[in-house]
């Protein structure tokens, strides 16, 4: 068992914070640009914050899955930088093969953002609701607003996602050493510090308009 774990976390031990910033730029970029299989327009526009995680689930009977992502919040002076945070937990039963997806969480709620900028360890799906989001302008009239909608990219289109509950925390370490100092997760999402030229191109997309 302790040889599995070693080689379920060692695909990310070398994380690159820049790299995730990256792909989530790409994937904002992506969502906005399609008329159907979406995240609708309102959805983001009424957001609070988002967060975003890459998770990748492997294993052979025992199952261990871990996510890096981030997690940014909408303030009255714009979009924060993005803070570090990092998922993870075992199963057991038939687990065979790996299997990485994305997932895109629109915070809706000033508490939703609340629960990440405290910057302790707390479960998605238990601590904060989580649900499926809907997909298009029409869905969103009749959906009922979570505090956290999910959103997951598969083969090429986003939609809304099934959650079973996981565990999310900050990842201060990484955080300093992308901003270059020690800063708290707090202060990123309240602006308190300056969002680095890294993050540039995803507080872009975030503000771009819809293509069609």
């Amino acid at each position: 068992m302790l040889g599995f774990l070693s080689i379920a976390t060692s695909g990310w031990a070398a994380w690159d914070m820049q790299e995730t910033v990256n792909h989530a730029a790409k994937d904002v970029h992506h969502f906005k640009g399609r008329s159907t299989h979406t995240i609708p327009h309102s959805v983001l526009e009424r957001a609070k914050g988002l967060a975003y995680l890459r998770k990748k689930e492997e294993g052979f009977i025992l199952g261990f899955s871990s996510g890096k992502g981030l997690v940014m919040a909408k303030t009255a002076h714009g979009w924060s930088g993005p803070a570090a945070m990092k998922s993870g937990g075992m199963s057991f039963g038939l687990e065979v093969g790996a299997e990485t997806e994305q997932l895109l969480f629109i915070l809706n709620t000033p508490e939703a953002v609340e629960h990440f900028a405290k910057g302790h360890k707390f479960k998605l799906g238990v601590d904060l609701a989580v649900a499926a989001g809907p997909t298009s302008e029409q869905e969103v009239k009749h959906h009922k607003v979570a505090p956290v909608y999910v959103y997951t990219r598969k083969k090429g289109f986003w939609t809304a996602a099934a959650f079973k509950e996981s565990s999310v925390e900050p990842d201060r370490g990484t955080d300093k050493e992308y901003y270059g100092k020690k800063v708290t997760t707090r202060e990123i999402l309240e602006r308190k510090v300056a969002p680095p030229a890294g993050a540039k191109e995803l507080i872009h997309e975030l503000n771009a308009p819809y293509r069609k």
